[in-house]
C-alpha cells in the first residue's frame, strides 16, 4: 500500500511538470521551481493523509478496541452504583 501512495505522489509532482510544460514550452527556473514546491508541498500533504487513513488506519483502530472496551466497561459500572431516582422523591427512592 505503501508503493500505491508513493506512486500516486509521484504522479501528482510529475503531472504538474507536464502541465506546466504544455502550458509554458519554456517556463523560466523561478516559475518550474514554484511549481515544484507546490506540487511537493501537494504530494507531501496526500501522503500523510493517504498513510495515516489508508495504510496504518487497521492497526490504530485495533490498538483503541481494548481501550475503548475498559471504558465502555467502567461506564457500566458507574451506572449500576448509581442510586435509582423516583419520580415522586428528588433524591432517591425509598428502599424496595
Amino acid at each position: 500500500m505503501g508503493a500505491v501512495v508513493y506512486v500516486l505522489t509521484l504522479g501528482l509532482t510529475s503531472g504538474a511538470l507536464l502541465v506546466l510544460d504544455a502550458l509554458d514550452a519554456s517556463p523560466s527556473r523561478a516559475l518550474e521551481l514554484t511549481v515544484l514546491i507546490a506540487a511537493s508541498g501537494c504530494a507531501t500533504v496526500t501522503r500523510f493523509v493517504a498513510l495515516r487513513s489508508w495504510v496504518f488506519a487497521r492497526r490504530a483502530r485495533r490498538a483503541l478496541k481494548p481501550a475503548v472496551t475498559a471504558i465502555a466497561r467502567v461506564g457500566a459500572q458507574l451506572s449500576e452504583e448509581r442510586p435509582r431516582r423516583c419520580p415522586r422523591h428528588p433524591f432517591r427512592c425509598p428502599p424496595a
